[in-house]
C-alpha cells in the first residue's frame, strides 16, 4: 500500500473525468492509491472509471449511492491509513509535479495538519458545437499560518482542490466534514483544520481549477453564498473571537445585501476584521 491516497469524489462527472484523472496518473511521484469516491452518477462516470480501473491498478471505484460527497470522503477518512490525503474535484487538472512538491512541503514542515498552493483559472464555455477554454486568472493564497488564519473568515485563504492533508493529524483531532452544510462542508473542514493546528500554502500553482456552468461554484453561487456567511457565524459566536458577536453579524449582513458574494470584496471585510479584532 502507498503511503499517498488521492480522494476524488465524483457524481455526474464524465465531462471532465478522464482528463482531470489522467493528470493524476501521470504524476512525477508515481507511488499513490486513487480512490474515486462515487456518490451515485447515472452518466457515464461508473463506465469511465472501470474502464482506467482496468488499465491501472492504483484506481480503487467506491460506490456509495445517493450520498453526498462529504459522506463519501468521511468514509474514506474513517477507513484509510495512508500518511498523507490529496482530494482533487473531478474536474479539476493537477500538474505534473504536485503529489512530489506537496508530500515534500508536508515532511519537511511536519508540524502542518494541511497546505495548499497557488491556482491557475480556467473558464470552460460551450457554445453550439464548440468547446472553448479560456485562461480566466491567478489566485495567490496566503502563505503563512497566521495570515490564513486572520483571512479565513472573509476570503478563500485556501484553493480547497489543491489541498494536502496530514493523515496522522487529521485522525487524531477527529476532523470531518459536516453534511450540515451542503455546499460549505469543505470551507467548514478547513476551518476546523486551522483551528486544531498550523496550516499553510506553497507559494506555486500547483492545479489547474475550472469554471463551467455546472460547477457548484457557478450553478450553485446564491445557497453557497449564504452558507459560507452561516459558517462565519456559527463559528465566531463558537469562539466569541474577542469582540461582540451582533455587532459582527450587523457588519457582515449588512454588507452581504450588497456585494451578495462574501469572498468577492476581500478588503473591505479584512476592515471590517481589524476594527473588530482591535489589530
Amino acid at each position: 500500500m502507498s503511503r499517498i491516497a488521492f480522494l476524488m469524489p465524483t457524481l455526474n462527472a464524465q465531462t471532465y473525468l478522464v482528463e482531470a484523472i489522467g493528470s493524476l496518473l501521470c504524476q512525477s511521484h508515481a507511488d499513490f492509491d486513487l480512490f474515486v469516491l462515487d456518490g451515485g452518477s447515472t452518466d457515464a462516470t461508473l463506465d469511465i472509471c472501470r474502464a482506467l480501473q482496468k488499465q491501472d491498478g492504483r484506481i480503487t471505484l467506491l460506490c456509495t449511492p445517493s450520498s453526498s460527497p462529504s459522506h463519501c470522503i468521511n468514509d474514506a477518512l474513517d477507513n484509510l491509513p495512508h500518511e498523507y490525503l490529496l482530494i482533487p474535484h473531478a474536474d479539476d487538472v493537477s500538474v505534473h509535479e504536485r503529489a512530489a512538491r506537496q508530500v515534500a512541503f508536508m515532511r519537511q514542515s511536519p508540524e502542518l495538519i494541511v497546505s495548499g498552493s497557488n491556482t491557475h483559472f480556467w473558464l470552460h464555455q460551450k457554445i453550439g458545437e464548440l468547446d472553448i477554454n479560456h485562461y480566466s486568472g491567478f489566485k495567490t493564497c496566503p502563505a503563512e499560518h497566521a495570515e490564513i488564519r486572520c483571512q479565513l473568515p472573509f476570503w478563500w485563504s485556501f484553493s480547497i482542490p489543491s489541498l494536502i492533508l496530514n493523515g496522522a493529524a487529521v485522525w487524531e483531532n477527529a476532523l470531518r466534514c459536516d453534511d450540515k452544510w451542503r455546499m460549505s462542508s469543505d470551507w467548514w473542514f478547513y476551518w476546523q483544520a486551522a483551528q486544531a493546528g498550523r496550516v499553510a500554502n506553497l507559494q506555486e500553482p500547483l492545479i489547474s481549477y475550472r469554471h463551467h456552468d455546472d460547477s457548484d461554484g457557478t450553478s450553485q453561487r446564491p445557497l453557497l453564498a449564504q452558507e459560507a456567511l452561516m459558517v462565519c457565524l456559527a463559528e465566531w459566536d463558537a469562539q466569541s473571537g474577542g469582540f461582540e458577536a451582533d455587532a459582527w453579524k450587523r457588519l457582515i449582513t449588512g454588507y452581504m445585501r450588497q456585494v451578495k458574494w462574501i469572498w468577492l470584496q476581500g478588503a473591505p471585510f479584512r476592515r471590517i476584521a481589524r476594527m473588530l479584532t482591535g489589530q
